[in-house]
């Protein structure tokens, strides 16, 4: 099963104020495991820096809810793309702050293109 997600939320993008950005991201279920696409790529990752208190944690934790509530899995992974060195680091220190840890490379052998974290539910 693919699941899709749309988040909408105000975001600062290039020091301009957007109006509701929408943030999307693909996911999928595997041995009770929640395996989600970080949204937070891109500028919209860049754009966490203006984002008002609060926002991003609001944001996850309706990620983490919504894993818990409406699948009955145990974890929830988020892959993020480290192509925009910038970004995973400011996405990486944001999702360890909720208390994400990283999942080592041999645990679920993902592309070398990307950085797992993982949440217990």
């Amino acid at each position: 099963m693919t699941i899709t997600t749309a988040l909408r939320h105000n975001y600062n993008s290039n020091n301009k104020v957007g109006g509701g950005g929408i943030l999307e991201s693909q996911a999928f279920i595997y041995q009770r495991t929640v395996f989600l696409s970080s949204p937070f790529a891109g500028e919209h990752a860049i754009g966490l820096l203006g984002w008002s208190d609060g926002e991003f944690q609001s944001c996850i934790t309706h990620l983490i809810e919504l894993a818990e509530e409406k699948t009955g899995c145990e974890a929830l992974v988020i892959a993020v793309d480290k192509r925009g060195k910038e970004a995973v680091n400011i996405v990486l220190r944001a999702l360890m702050y909720m208390g994400f840890a990283l999942v080592h490379p041999s645990v679920y052998q993902q592309e070398p293109g990307f950085v797992l974290v993982g949440y217990e539910l």
